[in-house]
């Protein structure tokens, strides 16, 4: 018997690994996450024996160009409880030879009879008449039933371009989940974000939230992000209001330096914004000007010291202190002035 088996195995073609012309997936529980995450439909083709109109749709709607490629905007599950239709050796990307359904290679027929006994009799009431296409959102609720005859005009496969004009207008009411570009954006950016929370760095939070945000699909982890962003943005708004506290107090040390932790901290939001524009308008301001000179005054000044150039450095200490009386700067300034001997 192990002799046979081994025999028909080496006797059964082999496909190299390309891309499937239908994804089909092999776990309906799975299937159902996919449609969440990707906010994809979920098409489900139910079929109970080999006659002419089952074999039909294997063999005449699934091949056909223009439903291949509608499907790619859905998530797919074949219901099968048969596997004497054959099956194929597939060779995967990595070299590794599996045993694939030759009616859809993407899963094996333990799956596909698997999900006709426990998944897909779910949706029947009484006897099950087929072939038959169930459209399911990701609430594992009917949004569409394709219907392949009654019982007057009898039961058959129902045609490919039927199957296209209904799962279109499916696309124009319900939208078009995720690409799987989109979809790898999003694991990346989450992953980034991860990482960005553990470190405590709001900006590289927003700048992972954003660009989550920006895909603009209605999709789980985007409205999560989005609601994150409106969270972010209530915390930069309370930021702005304490910088703009601090300039009411003409306390423009503090005010500047505020503002610029505001842009810093919450790039891209609105808080981040008027902040940009608070401290232009703080620029302008003669006492700011003074301020700006001696810090860059300080600022040349700790140069000169690295460079061992005391006395061009002293000249930058002095500088700082005129320019920044009763600041921070003109603290500072005096310090280095001391170290200095003076």
């Amino acid at each position: 018997m192990r002799l046979l088996l081994a025999l028909l195995l080496l006797a059964s073609p082999v496909l190299a690994a390309k891309k499937p012309k239908i994804r089909f997936v092999a776990d309906p529980a799975k299937a159902v996450e996919m449609a969440r995450t990707r906010g994809k439909l979920i098409f489900l083709t139910v079929v109970v024996d080999n006659d002419s109109e089952n074999r039909a749709v294997v063999e005449r709607v699934f091949k056909d160009a223009a439903l291949q490629k509608v499907l790619r905007e859905f998530i797919c599950l074949y219901a099968n409880p048969h596997d004497d239709h054959g099956k194929v050796r597939v060779r995967l990307k990595n070299g590794k030879k599996v045993m694939r359904c030759a009616d859809a290679i993407t899963i094996d027929c333990f799956a596909h009879r698997r999900c006709a006994q426990q998944y897909a009799r779910a949706f029947f009431d009484g006897e099950v008449k087929t072939p038959y296409h169930l459209v399911l959102d990701a609430d594992e609720e009917v949004v569409a039933r394709i219907f392949n005859g009654d019982p007057e005009t009898g039961y058959d496969h129902v045609p490919a371009g039927q199957i296209v004009a209904r799962l279109q207008k499916l696309l124009r009411k319900h939208g078009r989940g995720l690409t799987r570009a989109e979809y790898k954006t999003i694991t990346e950016a989450q992953t980034n974000l991860k990482a960005a929370r553990a470190r405590k760095n709001i900006a590289a939070q927003l700048r992972a939230l954003q660009s989550i945000v920006a895909i603009g699909k209605k999709v789980p982890a985007i409205e999560e992000a989005r609601a994150r962003l409106k969270e972010i943005e209530v915390d930069a708004g309370k930021a702005l209001q304490a910088a703009d506290r601090e300039r009411q107090a003409h306390k423009w040390e503090a005010a500047l330096a505020a503002y610029a932790k505001v842009e810093q901290d919450f790039p891209g939001t609105l808080a981040a914004g008027r902040a940009q524009k608070e401290l232009k308008s703080l620029g302008k301001r003669p006492e700011v000007k003074k301020l700006m000179k001696a810090k860059a005054a300080l600022e040349k000044g700790l140069e000169w010291v690295r460079r061992g150039k005391p006395e061009l450095a002293r000249k930058k200490f002095e500088a700082a202190l005129l320019h920044g009386a009763g600041t921070r700067y003109a603290e500072l300034a005096q310090a280095e002035i001391a170290r200095l001997g003076g």
